[in-house]
Formats: C-alpha cells, sequence, structure tokens
C-alpha cells in the first residue's frame, strides 16, 4: 500500500513466520527423506528469516516491544517517541541507514517524518508511525462506550458486554506475587497477536500442511490477461523460487523403483530380454534399476564413441530407422553415476540426468509415435482409397446411370418423334385410306350387283342345261345299275339255294345245328330270367318272355 500502518505490519509479520515454517517444513522434509532412503546427501542450506522475526518480535529490543513498552506510558507516550526510540536501537550512528541484520531501514528524511522500512521475505516495506500505532496497539473501549454498553436497553447487548468484559480479564495476565493489591494490566493487540500466531505455529506444526501459492496475473482484474513480471515477483516474494533453487541442489526428482524402471526401460528398446527383461513380475526391482542405469550408461558411451549412425546400416528395423532419420537427436546418455541415487524405495535423480533421460524418453516417444502415425496414415490411405474406389465407382455408376437415362430419354424422345410422325403419316394415309376405300366400295358396289346379276342370270341358264343333262345321265345309269342288279342278285340267290339243298341232305350237321341252336334258346332263356329277377315291372317283363319263349318255340 502507499501508506502502511499497525495492520500491515502484522499481516507482514504472520507472512514472516509462515514462511519460516514452510522453509523449514520444504527443506527439512527434504532432508529428513534423504536419510530415511539411506542415501549419499552434503547439507543443503536454506534461507532463514529468523532475524527478521526477531526484529519485529524479540524482547525488550523489538519493534512490537518497544511499542508495548510505549503504550504502557500513558499519556507520555507517542508515536514519535515510539519512532524515535526505534531509531536510537536499529539506527545508533548518526549516519547509519540500516540496521545491523539489514532488517530495519530509515534514511534521513524518512526520519524526519516518522516513517521506517521494514526488509520483509518479499521485500522492502514501508510504515508510518504516525498513523496511529499506539492507539491501533492499545485495544481500550472509551469510556462512552463503555457506558452505551452497561446501561444498554437490550438485555441481549448488555450480556454480551459482560461476557467479553469476562473473557479479557481472564486473558489479562494475574498481578506479581509481591504486589497482591496491584490491578493486573491488560494485554495490548500485539502481545494477544503473538499469542495467536504462536498458538496457530504450533497447530500447524503438528498437522502435515499442503501449500497452495495463489498467483495474480495481473493488476487491472482482466481476464486473458498475464504479466510476466508481476508472477515473477509473486513467485520470489513467496519463496517458490528459492524453494526450487532449494531442491535443484539436492536431488529434485524421486520415483519410486517401478515407475523408474517402467518409466526409462524404453530407452533400451534394442536390449534382449535376456540382458535386461521389459516385465518386473517376480523380480527385484532394485536390482533392475541397478542394472538398468549400468546398461544405459553403457550404451550411451557406445552411441557416444559410434557418432551419427547410418540409416542404410543393414539389419536394423524400421522403428531404429525412424530414430535415426530424426532431425534432432539427444544428446548421449552420459552423466556421472552419483547424480542419481537409488534408495530403498525411490530412486533419486539430479536435474541433469533427468533432463538427459526425458530428452531421450521424449525421443523415443516421438519416434514410436512417428511409427504409429505411420502405421495409422498408411490404414487411414489405404481405407481412404478404398473408400475414394467405392465412391469412384458409385460416381461412375451414378453418371453411368445419368448418361443411360440421357440416351435413352433421348432414344425415347426420337422413338416418340418417330412414332408421332408415323401415327400422324398413319391418320393422313388412313383418311386417305378410308375415302379412296369408300369411293371403291361404291364402286365395287355397283360393279358386283351388275356383275351379279349377270351372273345370276348365267347361272340360272346353265343351271337348267346342265339339269337336263344329268337327269338324262341319271335315268340311264339307274336303268342300267337296276338291271345289274338284277342279274347280280339272281346269281347270288341261285347259289344259296343251291347251298340250302346241300345242306338238307347232310342230316348229321343238322343235328350239329340243332344242338347249337338249343345252347342258344337255353342261354337267352337265363338271361330273360336274370332280366326278369332285376326289372320292376314284372307284366311287361313276363310279356316279352312270353314272346321269346313263342319264338323259341317257332325255331324249335
Amino acid at each position: 500500500f502507499a501508506i502502511n500502518s499497525f495492520e500491515q505490519l502484522c499481516i507482514n509479520f504472520t507472512n514472516e513466520a509462515l514462511q519460516q515454517q514452510f522453509n523449514k517444513f520444504i527443506f527439512k522434509m527434504e532432508q529428513a527423506e534423504y536419510e530415511t532412503e539411506s542415501i549419499e546427501w552434503a547439507f543443503i542450506a536454506f534461507p532463514d528469516n529468523q532475524d527478521c522475526l526477531d526484529t519485529i518480535q524479540a524482547r525488550p529490543t523489538g519493534i512490537l516491544a518497544m511499542l508495548d513498552d510505549e503504550c504502557r506510558l500513558g499519556a507520555r507516550g507517542s508515536d514519535k517517541n515510539w519512532a524515535d526510540r526505534l531509531y536510537k536501537q536499529f539506527l545508533p550512528e548518526k549516519k547509519q541507514v540500516a540496521s545491523d541484520n539489514t532488517r530495519f531501514h530509515a534514511t534521513p528524511i524518512q526520519k524526519s517524518r516518522s516513517i521506517f522500512c521494514i526488509r520483509h521475505f518479499a521485500g522492502i516495506v514501508q510504515y508510518s508511525a504516525k498513523t496511529g500505532f499506539l492507539e491501533k496497539n492499545k485495544d481500550e473501549i472509551p469510556v462512552t462506550a463503555q457506558n452505551l454498553f452497561e446501561k444498554a436497553p437490550s438485555w441481549l447487548i448488555r450480556e454480551i458486554y459482560d461476557l467479553q468484559k469476562k473473557e479479557t480479564a481472564d486473558r489479562a495476565p494475574t498481578a506479581k506475587a509481591g504486589a497482591p493489591g496491584k490491578p493486573a494490566k491488560s494485554k495490548t493487540v500485539g502481545q494477544q497477536f503473538k499469542e495467536q500466531l504462536n498458538e496457530l505455529i504450533s497447530k500447524v506444526e503438528t498437522t502435515e500442511p499442503h501449500y497452495i501459492r495463489c498467483l495474480k496475473p495481473n493488476d487491472a482484474a482482466k481476464p486473458q490477461m498475464l504479466t510476466r513480471k508481476r508472477l515473477t515477483e509473486q513467485l520470489r516474494y513467496g519463496g517458490v523460487l528459492e524453494a526450487v533453487r532449494v531442491a535443484r541442489m539436492g536431488y529434485p526428482v524421486r520415483l519410486n523403483h517401478m515407475d523408474f524402471f517402467m518409466r526409462y526401460r524404453i530407452l533400451l528398446p534394442n536390449i534382449s530380454e535376456g540382458k535386461l527383461p521389459w516385465s518386473t513380475v517376480g523380480k527385484d526391482v532394485k536390482s533392475m534399476c541397478v542394472r538398468l542405469l549400468d546398461v544405459l550408461l553403457e550404451e550411451g558411451a557406445k552411441d557416444a564413441a559410434a557418432g551419427k549412425k547410418s540409416i542404410t546400416e543393414g539389419g536394423i528395423s524400421m522403428s531404429e530407422k525412424i530414430r535415426r532419420m530424426q532431425t534432432h537427436q539427444p544428446a548421449p546418455i552420459t552423466f556421472p553415476k552419483a547424480d542419481v541415487q537409488l534408495g530403498l524405495s525411490k530412486v533419486f535423480m539430479r536435474k541433469p540426468p533427468y533432463d538427459v533421460l526425458e530428452s531421450h524418453r521424449v525421443f523415443h516417444q516421438n519416434s514410436s509415435i512417428t511409427l504409429l502415425q505411420a502405421w495409422i496414415r498408411g490404414m487411414q490411405k489405404r481405407i481412404n482409397f478404398l473408400v475414394y474406389c467405392d465412391a469412384a465407382l458409385n460416381a461412375q455408376r451414378v453418371y453411368r446411370g445419368f448418361k443411360g437415362r440421357e440416351r435413352w430419354w433421348k432414344l425415347r424422345k426420337a422413338v416418340a418423334g418417330d412414332l408421332l410422325t408415323k401415327v400422324f403419316r398413319l391418320l393422313i394415309n388412313w383418311r386417305r385410306y378410308n375415302r379412296a376405300k369408300k369411293g371403291t366400295i361404291s364402286y365395287q358396289g355397283l360393279y358386283r350387283g351388275y356383275a351379279t346379276r349377270r351372273m345370276l342370270a348365267a347361272t340360272k341358264i346353265e343351271t337348267q342345261v346342265r339339269m337336263c343333262r344329268r337327269f338324262k345321265n341319271f335315268k340311264m345309269l339307274k336303268s342300267a345299275t337296276i338291271s345289274l342288279q338284277c342279274a347280280h342278285r339272281s346269281r347270288i340267290a341261285t347259289v344259296y339255294l343251291m347251298s340250302l339243298k346241300h345242306e338238307q341232305k347232310d342230316i348229321g350237321k343238322l343235328k350239329e345245328n340243332n344242338e347249337k341252336l338249343k345252347m342258344e334258346m337255353a342261354s337267352l332263356k337265363a338271361m330273360l330270367a336274370a332280366q326278369a329277377k332285376g326289372s320292376a315291372d314284372k307284366e311287361e317283363m313276363n310279356f316279352a318272355i312270353k314272346l321269346k319263349l313263342e319264338e323259341i318255340a317257332m325255331l324249335e
């Protein structure tokens, strides 16, 4: 702020105490982990702001202690007297500007204005003693306010005030044993603040804290805006950069054995499974990490001695060829083995070997990604080629369909035109034909009537002539036929008569014929009897049987 007072001093005092606790927690935890993992390490010096805390809170020469002393003087105390005491304590020399511990600063001009500066962990802060340090530190309720609270009409306000007075009396220090009648003095705000801060630090030290640093990207409170200088100052004043610097002096990178092996085994893709297995199942992970580190340094020394490798070398895999084709080749893995320490459960690495291993890991990942991308792109190209072929075939099929339909439509139009022409011509010819036909039929009717009548007359004449001729011929043929038939029949009758006469003379044959006739008559009787049984009209059947029997009797 432009003008800083008692409140800002308390806030910065709190920040100094929390910063000291942060440094102790971070760096002591760092060194404790080294001892737990039994690795070789040297003591790391970390920044300490205890002198700044002593300048503020030490008794009896601290800033807050002298402020409490000045408050006890009552009416004789003032902000200017307090500032003069500070100058005499921290700047005893006449022309002295900074204290011996370089935490307290004040120029002659600042002294004339009762201004002093304190170099905090975050930087130098200027305070003005004329902003009511003593009044703010006393924390006394005015008499008017006390009377107002004691005589308040509300019982709730009076009860709250009584409880507050009781708590204040409990917090006040007791009188000395040698002066029992002497009243106890109330604590100042500075004393209360120091006690509460000490309690807070004690509670924090009993827990396992996790620190979150909040950074302000810009002072304009605008989105999507980042001020580099402002962020750097916050990181420096917050102790983050110092913590990073100290951490780099030790082993800032820690990985457990399994993670270390699985993370950096990919750096040796050409090492066989027998020499360095890929899986850690059923094996001592720590010994495998030691073996991995030895092989990494051994292969790194070989790569450094071999120099640049050719991509035309025979017998190398596609992945190795891709690695050799990379433009930015990482430096060979050559670093002191002492920069990597293997603890009981973790692997500790300094920054240089970690950077080398990570650069090779990124290089191998990029090569693997390149190989994977090449395979995927090839597959995508093949898929795209098949898709394009199918699309081309579809496009060709659709185009041919369009062209075929277009040709068919043209042919259809041509056929329709020809058909229309034909129909039109047909109608014209049909009309002409009908007219000619009608005329022809009329002419034919007239002619055929004349010809028919003429033909009928001729036919009648011819018919009569032919009838006369045929009738004459018929009579002649009939007369001749009758004569011929009479002659033929007489010859047949003569022959038959002779045969009968001859048969009558033959008695044996006559008996044979008589037996045949009897047999025929017996069969005829049986047939008539059967028919008589099946017939409903018995009278008619009996009459028929009677007739048949008479015929049989005549034949006998």
